[in-house]
């Protein structure tokens, strides 16, 4: 954080000001947001129409999760420069920035544009007009935009990994590598550009290539802080496992834990015995792994073990191709007694069963497109009278349907969804987790992707290596869903 930030005319620096700043940005970069706030605060008492106080509070609130209350301090760090005759480009962006985290992209393209226009070599401008353009779904001019800034600034590998990310997402993989190839020369220990460039490589099915590069994921600064600290060694790969127990904890994403629980029955196979610690609304269904022997949430104080390790690290310790996945669905499995529940409760209702969920996981808005709508996923049923669909839903919906689906609510955690999938016959659903699940269980999964998506289903086919079961439906056309729909709605009305 710069505390004197530049203008394009500089206010003459207050000097009763200067030691404010100085502690305040002590307590922001020790994570002490509210006593650095207080320190602002006290300067603002001494003078209240600063432009620095006001644009560093305004940062102090952001980073402590309150995007709109800064907005309205980067407002007034704007007029209080203005009232000066100065401008001042830092606050536009970072008021850019807290508006994208609202949200509000439109407001805040007019304000990065600005900045723009004021600074056009101005690395954070560009990037944050890049960004909000790809939060609006405009990856063509977003890339333009990270072009001219590559233009600008040859030498930078943040700009070129940003660029490699927004081609991949706009379908263009050699350009993507490329980029990524581009910020790795300027910087070989770009952990960004590596951990991206692995996205790309295991989308392309390059899995050894993949996994390999991921292996940065742990040197990415936002990443190294959420890892759990454990006192005992992280296993590399060469430790023997026999008698011994490792605790594997899982990744913050839900459909990372669920695909990649198939290389647990690995360890186990190796000896070990293995204790699990992964979110809490999957706790109970990762009990249903072979091999598992408990599992913890991770808010829990850890279990007693001799090695730690990630889950995301298994498949490049333990070596992974496209040809010889492990664990073959199922290799997760519902609890009876839930099951029996919910069988209780659809009792009278014909079948085929179909469980629909149109509600997608947590891709950004440039890689989900235009939203699968329940009336759109409704539609189904024309397809195939006497079906009887049911929600899967795991998030909050925008709406419900008119007609046509059962609503049986919220489902809490993962072992419910799990119970209430093993007494459906079909799953029909967006990319969210609960297409994973419903595949790990060996239930035929019906998976409605757009024309770019996730790295686990490739870039074509309408099959994948890591869920036999599963069926895919691509998008031929962005955000057409209709044809998707169709599509699918002709293959249900022959489902068995």
């Amino acid at each position: 954080m710069e505390l004197k930030t530049p203008t394009l005319a500089a206010p003459t620096p207050d000097d009763t000001l200067s030691m404010h700043f100085a502690t305040a940005d002590r307590l922001h970069r020790e994570g002490r947001f509210k006593e650095s706030a207080d320190e602002l605060k006290r300067a603002l008492a001494v003078n209240p129409n600063s432009p620095e106080a006001h644009f560093n509070l305004a940062n102090v609130v952001r980073d402590a999760g309150e995007p709109a209350l800064a907005v309205e301090g980067y407002k007034t760090a704007v007029a209080c420069a203005k009232s000066k005759r100065h401008i001042y480009p830092d606050a536009l962006i970072n008021l850019g920035d807290a508006l994208n985290r609202l949200g509000r992209h439109d407001e805040a393209l007019g304000y990065l544009r600005e900045a723009r226009r004021l600074q056009p070599q101005r690395v954070q401008a560009q990037v944050g007009t890049a960004f909000t353009l790809e939060a609006q779904g405009k990856l063509t001019a977003a890339i333009d935009v990270l072009r001219q800034a590559t233009a600008f600034t040859p030498d930078n590998p943040a700009l070129f990994t940003h660029m490699g990310a927004a081609r991949h997402w706009y379908g263009d993989y050699t350009g993507a590598l490329e980029a990524f190839d581009a910020a790795i020369r300027i910087d070989p220990d770009h952990a960004e550009a590596h951990v991206e460039r692995a996205h790309t490589l295991l989308t392309l099915g390059r899995l050894e290539e993949g996994f390999t590069e991921a292996e940065w994921r742990s040197r990415v600064s936002t990443t190294a802080a959420r890892r759990p600290r454990f006192a005992t060694p992280e296993w590399t790969g060469a430790e023997p496992l026999k008698g011994k127990t490792i605790l594997v904890y899982g990744s913050p994403l839900y459909a990372d834990t669920i695909q990649l629980a198939r290389y647990l029955p690995v360890l186990a196979g190796l000896g070990a015995r293995i204790v699990a610690m992964v979110d809490p609304a999957l706790r109970t269904l990762l009990q249903s792994v072979g091999g598992v022997q408990s599992a913890a949430s991770l808010t829990d104080a850890p279990p007693v073990h001799d090695y730690n390790i990630s889950l995301l690290r298994l498949p490049h310790l333990l070596g992974s191709t496209l040809q010889d996945l492990p664990g073959q669905a199922p290799y997760l499995s519902a609890v009876p007694a839930i099951v029996g529940s919910w069988t209780k409760r659809l009792e009278g209702e014909s079948g085929p069963r179909i469980g629909v969920a149109w509600i997608a996981g947590q891709n950004p808005p440039f890689v989900r497109g235009t939203p699968v709508t329940p009336e759109i996923m409704s539609v189904l049923a024309s397809y195939r009278p006497g079906a009887t669909l049911v929600a899967l839903q795991q998030t909050t919906a925008l709406q419900a349907p008119e007609h046509g689906v059962i609503m049986p609510g919220l489902l809490p955690d993962f072992a419910q969804a799990a119970g209430l999938i093993a007494c459906l016959d079909l799953v029909v659903t967006v990319d969210a987790p609960i297409a994973h699940l419903a595949a790990a269980m060996g239930k035929p999964v019906w998976l409605l992707l757009p024309t770019v998506a996730e790295w686990q289903w490739g870039v074509s086919g309408d099959s994948t290596p890591w869920y036999p079961t599963m069926r895919i439906f691509r998008q031929t056309r962005k955000n057409n869903w209709s044809e998707v729909m169709k599509r699918a709605g002709k293959a249900l009305a022959t489902f068995a």
